[in-house]
């Protein structure tokens, strides 16, 4: 029986020492996994984002598609201005204009200018910051500058709004233009 238990106490051990060999020649090995894979430096990309121009219409009362009174406004008849549409617009640009003028103007089908306005502001636009203007005192072109008739007829139809964006302070050059479909009918 003292063999058998010697017998047994060395196949143990030999059965322990086989997988406790076995890990170390794979720990030893050259294709074994040797830890974590290094990590790799992130790079970082910046991205600047630049704000383009635009001009928005934030509001039209009365609403395209509707009749607009004219009234009575100024002291010619016909009347050149009319105080009885209103509108806001906003206005970004990408650089600084120290004397901006915006101009609102309404085209009839043919592409002419029948009423307009430049809403006054002495205030510089700021690059990449947003400026509102409001509009209720339109002028329309007539043939006489003082009392003729309207050049786009009578009622004067228009279809388009263009909004115009110049620099007063460099000779005056278009800085940005904007065409919007928008029908109204305007009666005298």
């Amino acid at each position: 029986m003292r063999v058998f238990r010697r017998l047994a106490t060395r196949r143990f051990c030999l059965a322990a020492s086989w997988p406790g060999a076995l890990l170390l020649a794979s720990a030893c090995s050259s294709n074994a996994p040797s830890g974590p894979e290094p990590v790799s430096a992130t790079t970082t990309t910046t991205t600047t984002i630049t704000l383009r121009p635009t001009m928005t219409i934030d509001s039209l009362v009365p609403s395209p598609g509707n009749e607009v009174s004219v009234g009575s406004c100024g002291f010619f008849t016909p009347p050149t201005c009319t105080t009885s549409w209103r509108g806001t617009f906003t206005v970004i640009y990408d650089t600084t204009v120290p004397q901006p003028v915006f101009r609102v103007s309404f085209l009839d089908s043919g592409g002419r200018q029948c009423l307009y306005d430049s809403p006054t502001d002495s205030k510089p636009l700021t690059a990449n910051q947003p400026k509102t203007y409001t509009t209720s005192h339109l002028t329309f072109v007539t043939v006489n500058p003082l009392n003729g008739p309207y050049v786009c007829g009578s009622p004067v139809n228009t279809t388009s709004i263009r909004l115009q964006l110049f620099d007063r302070s460099v000779n005056g050059p278009l800085l940005m233009e904007n065409l919007v479909s928008a029908a109204y009918r305007w009666n005298p």
